[in-house]
């Protein structure tokens, strides 16, 4: 199944070039927007995008995974978190956010820890910055000196960016976009108080292919991940269970 748009505001159905709100309006049989509104089923639809996307985290946090790069500021420790992360997965300080292949890590303390690791050696050769603690919505690094101009580049899972325009597309991968409509179409029965058998059994069906699928997938990528090892020029992976160079 492709990917659908948001929204078509195409009348005739018969057409098939529906998107996700006049697929949800049909699920409820309300195909004129009488009882529900565009903007209702909007909110519904994000409200299950969200949903589904906590799932997906769930068996493969490293589906959503993205990065945010921030300068350093001299004399500067604390820096805001992404507005949009769902949780952290690590931090580190580059010299140049495209040649430097040598990304110093930060490791998080807790920050009852913190006197204690701003009066260690700034041992690193890259700069003062060796630990980080998060402090509401930043991240403080310590030691707190620190001149040079380099970059924190923060991975993080993030937030799925909701959808406010026709033709917004849902970062849920496409071929699961009809689950959102379904999701969406059993919210809007809680307005009518009423539950719907047919949508439930779909939910349940094409819940279960999700999760195949983000967890076929996660297995794939833990399978083909291998240390590395051996000679620089040496490139592997490994199909069907055997190593091949």
């Amino acid at each position: 199944m492709s990917q659908r748009q948001l929204a078509t505001d195409v009348t005739d159905f018969s057409s098939g070039a529906l998107g996700l709100v006049e697929l949800a309006a049909s699920y409820l049989n309300d195909r004129d927007l009488r009882f529900w509104s565009k903007s209702e089923l909007m909110v519904y639809l994000n409200e299950a995008q969200d949903e589904i996307a906590t799932e997906i985290n769930t068996v493969y946090r490293e589906f959503f995974l993205t990065s945010a790069t921030t300068p350093t500021v001299d004399a500067q420790s604390l820096y805001s978190l992404p507005t949009d992360l769902v949780e952290l997965m690590g931090i580190e300080v580059v010299d140049n956010t495209t040649t430097d292949k040598e990304p110093q890590d930060l490791v998080e303390i807790f920050l009852s820890d913190k006197r204690f690791y701003e009066k260690l050696d700034a041992a690193a050769t890259k700069n003062a910055y060796q630990h980080f603690f998060i402090q509401g919505a930043n991240m403080r690094l310590v030691p707190e000196a620190g001149s040079a101009a380099q970059f924190i580049r923060t991975f993080y899972v993030k937030r799925l960016t909701p959808m406010v325009a026709n033709g917004d597309i849902s970062e849920i991968p496409p071929q699961h976009h009809e689950l959102l409509a379904v999701r969406a179409a059993q919210r809007g029965l809680v307005k009518a108080e009423r539950t719907n058998a047919t949508l439930d059994r779909m939910d349940s069906s094409l819940s279960a292919k999700l999760m195949a699928d983000v967890s076929r997938f996660s297995r794939l990528r833990e399978e083909i991940r291998q240390p590395w090892r051996g000679s620089a020029d040496l490139e592997y992976t490994v199909i069907g269970g055997q190593m091949t160079d």
